[in-house]
């Protein structure tokens, strides 16, 4: 009987037949050019409002920045929590704590999403996965999270339009950005052998993303939006006029 590698596998081995390596190379490169547009946008204090490029509001004041290191810390230690279940030794692994991206991206805004990428590069340094490929990983996670604090305008995802944008942005086509971005730095650097990278790798990184954001994301993020909110920590809550 197949195991889930497997499986994945052979599922993107089908996708890679289809599109053929330059094609799934090629949408790679775009992701990752996107990806990292808009972190160092966001890094020198800029961001995309109305179509226009314009300065944010974020004061990074002691609040911000303790938000930022806590995302870093939990969602690290969230991921670390299962790094000992490898799907590709020294690659990538079985990764449930992907649920907290949408708590980070959702309720802390910018703070969160540089948590995430903080995050993801504490579990790669203490689960044993670190290398360069952890740049990929760690601009990815920024993404991942950036995507659901611009795209997904109902954080408590309590409406029927909520729950669409949610699983639109924030799972499924977060998903693909995130795979594209990290399997073309990895086939860019050959890394991994190709055939790797766009099958078992590309299809891990989709379903890692598709159960812990699809299914446990939502279990988190509802629960704790009336917390946040009263506690004045969530992001829009804390911008400078």
């Amino acid at each position: 009987m197949p195991g889930l590698a497997d499986i994945i596998m052979e599922i993107f081995r089908k996708v890679l037949e289809l599109l053929g390596r330059t094609t799934m190379f090629s949408i790679g490169a775009i992701a990752f050019a996107i990806t990292t547009f808009f972190f160092f946008l966001e890094l020198f204090g800029f961001t995309i409002e109305g179509g226009k490029i314009v300065r944010n509001r974020y004061r990074w004041d002691s609040t911000d920045l303790a938000l930022m290191a806590m995302g870093a810390a939990l969602y690290g230690g969230a991921l670390t929590a299962t790094a000992g279940i490898p799907v590709i030794p020294g690659y990538t692994w079985f990764r449930p704590g992907n649920a907290l991206v949408p708590v980070l991206g959702l309720f802390f805004g910018l703070p969160g999403c540089f948590g995430a990428a903080l995050g993801n590069l504490i579990a790669d340094a203490f689960g044993g996965y670190l290398g360069l490929g952890s740049t990929a990983g760690f601009l990815a996670n920024f993404m991942s999270a950036y995507m659901i604090y611009k795209l997904v305008k109902d954080p408590s995802l309590s409406s029927a339009k909520a729950l669409v944008d949610y699983y639109l942005w924030g799972v499924i086509i977060n998903g693909l950005v995130v795979a594209f971005t990290i399997s073309f730095f990895l086939d860019l650097l050959e890394l991994l052998p190709p055939e790797v990278i766009w099958t078992l790798f590309f299809g891990n990184v989709f379903f890692n993303n598709l159960i812990a954001q699809g299914i446990l994301g939502p279990l988190v993020v509802k629960p704790l939006w009336g917390r946040i909110k009263a506690s004045g920590l969530y992001w829009k809550d804390r911008l400078a006029e």
